[in-house]
């Protein structure tokens, strides 16, 4: 007898109890879906805050780019008189000047960026765009790098051979100016456009 009145009080509580259980639910489930939703505003001002940076850092490039082109231009200008004087006096001692002024370039907030995992949130055109600038610079890094451990050697040479050195060192001061030059021209078109 206990059984059946506790089986029919279970009934008559059992729509309370289950919609009860289904406030419950809901209220977890709605947790839920604000955390989520805090989550992606969360990524997604990262993102905005990411990318600024990275263009940021992109402009300061550029400019330290245009900063050394005319510095460069002036030392490749000497290489060649210094050139033309050791071949028209073969005799005399030869006086080139390797004072390069180096180009730094930061990849912090791409890095940092691709560390965070913020770029996910970033349009992948736009991603595209910046990747492209950052692979030009690490070229143009990579190429000045080489450039820098030519400078490395002058010291080792013989007298005679700094000609030859020369010739092969304003080679690569030349691709080191034509890759600014291009750089730097096609900055503006190549740097992806925000979204407004």
């Amino acid at each position: 007898m206990a059984l059946k009145d506790a089986s029919q009080h279970l009934r008559k509580k059992l729509p309370d109890i289950l919609l009860e259980s289904f406030f419950i639910v809901a209220a977890l489930l709605g947790a839920l879906a604000i955390d989520q939703y805090r989550d992606r505003q969360k990524d997604h001002q990262g993102a905005a805050q990411a990318e600024k940076a990275i263009r940021e850092e992109l402009l300061k490039n550029k400019v330290a780019l245009e900063n050394r082109l005319e510095a460069h231009r002036q030392l490749l200008a000497d290489i060649e008189t210094s050139l033309q004087n050791a071949e028209q006096n073969p005799d005399q001692e030869a006086n080139f000047n390797f004072d390069y002024p180096m180009v730094l370039l930061s990849t912090a907030s791409w890095d940092s960026a691709r560390m965070t995992q913020y770029l996910q949130y970033v349009p992948m055109q736009r991603v595209s765009g910046y990747a492209q600038l950052y692979r030009f610079q690490d070229l143009y890094m990579t190429n000045q790098d080489r450039l820098i451990e030519k400078i490395m050697e002058v010291g080792e040479l013989d007298e005679a051979k700094l000609p030859q050195f020369a010739r092969g060192f304003k080679h690569r001061l030349q691709i080191l100016i034509e890759m600014n030059q291009n750089f730097t021209q096609a900055f503006d078109s190549a740097l992806p456009q925000p979204m407004p």
